[in-house]
């Protein structure tokens, strides 16, 4: 996908994740220090399935984004499961690597949710 264009462009205008969080879900927050970026994840969890994922990210366009795809790929996953999902797999999913700037922008909503997940 490129890195810039349509369909994350239309992701960031019209999210499909993104919500202040509902009575009962679960919110977990953390923050990117170097730019300021802010992520605030919403989970609903149930027998150790993730029934219901939300997110509200304050921040650039990379961040607002990855957190929505974040979102959508662990609604209805087991946690076992979701703790398998890897950095470069994220990463792929804008044409990125390890060593790109915007990497950290990518993985902040992944990287909040498995410190949680821990």
């Amino acid at each position: 996908m490129d890195l810039y264009g349509n369909e994350i462009i239309n992701r960031y205008k019209k999210p499909l994740f993104k919500s202040r969080g509902e009575v009962g879900l679960k919110k977990i927050s953390g923050s990117n220090d170097s730019c300021g970026d802010k992520i605030y994840l919403y989970l609903k969890i149930h027998q150790g399935k993730i029934l219901e994922a939300r997110q509200e990210c304050v921040g650039c366009l990379l961040s607002n984004v990855s957190a929505d795809f974040l979102c959508e790929q662990i609604e209805g996953m087991k946690l076992e499961d979701v703790k398998k999902i890897t950095e470069k797999q994220i990463l792929s999913l804008f044409n990125l690597d390890d060593y790109s700037e915007r990497s950290k922008c990518v993985l902040l909503s992944l990287i909040v949710l498995q410190k949680y997940l821990v």
